[in-house]
């Protein structure tokens, strides 16, 4: 078992780039809680939060092969979770947006309708 104190050596970058199935499980272990909380304390419910961690989680794996070790395995973590977290707050906006037009034009098709009613019993007066 991979300790939290190794994440900052340089071995454990070089493991992380190798693709390490045990030093990639060994920070999600870690962090997967401290993930899934922040995306919940941006506002995201407990099922989109699991998504966005998931949706991290994929990235990390995906990417760490790039990983420096510049900076801490949590820093660069949390970079990509700030990312996966703006990108779904975006998708909400634009799904309020989509929202906002169908209900516009669902409020314009009413009042035609009820303008056409209303010339019909006007016209069999």
């Amino acid at each position: 078992m991979i300790s939290t104190a190794e994440f900052s050596s340089v071995g454990f970058a070089e493991r992380l780039r190798a693709g390490d199935r045990d030093a990639l499980e060994a920070v999600v272990r870690a962090y997967l809680p401290q993930v899934h909380r922040a995306a919940r304390g941006a506002g995201f419910s407990a099922e989109r939060a699991d998504d966005i961690a998931q949706e991290t989680f994929k990235t990390f794996i995906e990417k760490a092969k790039t990983f420096e070790g510049r900076s801490h395995v949590r820093t660069w973590l949390f970079g990509i979770l700030y990312r996966k977290i703006n990108e779904a707050w975006r998708r909400v906006q634009r799904e309020r947006e989509h929202d906002d037009i169908d209900r516009i034009k669902s409020l314009g098709d009413s009042i035609v309708h009820e303008l056409r009613d209303r010339d019909k019993d006007k016209s069999g007066d």
